[in-house]
């Protein structure tokens, strides 16, 4: 019997994984949440420790350590920056935003690639940073539902002000892009859950639909849909920023090489 491979499945083992991992994180389009950059010869990266218990926390989470790997005379050389990182970090290239869990809150730091110089900027109990942009920082605090693998709520923090913001609770993804906050809400199997967008600061929320997964490419969204059955489909759909335009880009299946073709 042939095998069928649903992408559904895949992406959403893939959110259960790295629930923070967000993408085109913007700042005039400069910075970007990632796990690997390259800066000239240099390489910045999250190498996996493991999984930990964060005893004052009451927290189990995922642990990475901060690096810069690069040659010299020949010979690779790895440095680490910081231990017990969240992973995902934010950088422009000449600074990296990144979270650190320690203790009883965890610390955000911004570091200076050219200087090697580090400031911590505040702190937070079970919270991870997931995008940067315009003097914001993006992060989610785990909730009750962590255990499950889903679940944070969203929130974003101004660096001038030290204004703290709730956007929305119980989401798995949020994506900061062109002055716009996106988020998906949680979910503990592959189902469809709602697409959030608000404004900057977390302001004017709605929902545009509902989708498995989203992605944001050429100022537009796009929303992988799942329909479950023997068989589970797919479909994938774009919505403009203020969802007022709605186009099928790919209608029902179960092939999964045509829904990569435009949602990859």
């Amino acid at each position: 019997m042939k095998k069928i491979f649903s992408t559904a499945i895949i992406v959403f083992m893939l959110m259960l994984a790295c629930p923070l991992i967000m993408e085109n994180t913007a700042d005039a389009a400069k910075y970007k949440s990632t796990m690997s950059q390259k800066v000239g010869k240099k390489r910045y990266y999250a190498s996996i420790l493991g999984q930990r218990n964060v005893g004052k926390q009451k927290l189990r989470i995922v642990l990475y350590n901060l690096n810069v790997t690069y040659k010299k005379k020949k010979k690779v050389i790895v440095k680490k920056i910081a231990k017990n990182t969240t992973g995902v970090f934010v950088t422009n290239k000449e600074y990296i935003y990144y979270s650190q869990v320690r203790g009883a809150k965890n610390a955000f730091y911004r570091y200076n690639i050219k200087t090697g110089k580090r400031d911590k900027i505040f702190k937070e109990a079970k919270a991870a940073i997931c995008g940067y942009g315009n003097g914001i920082i993006y992060y989610g605090i785990y909730n009750k539902d962590y255990e499950t693998g889903t679940g944070l709520n969203a929130f974003c923090y101004n660096v001038k002000t030290r204004a703290k913001t709730n956007i929305v609770n119980n989401v798995d993804d949020i994506i900061y892009q062109s002055g716009h906050v996106f988020a998906l809400g949680a979910k503990n199997e592959p189902s469809n859950t709602n697409i959030y967008v608000y404004g900057k600061l977390g302001k004017n929320g709605k929902v545009l639909g509902k989708a498995l997964s989203i992605k944001i490419k050429k100022k537009k969204i796009l929303a992988m849909e799942y329909k479950a059955g023997k068989i589970p489909k797919q479909r994938v759909v774009s919505y403009s920023f203020n969802g007022k335009k709605k186009k099928v880009l790919v209608d029902w299946t179960a092939n999964s090489k045509k829904i990569n073709k435009v949602y990859k």
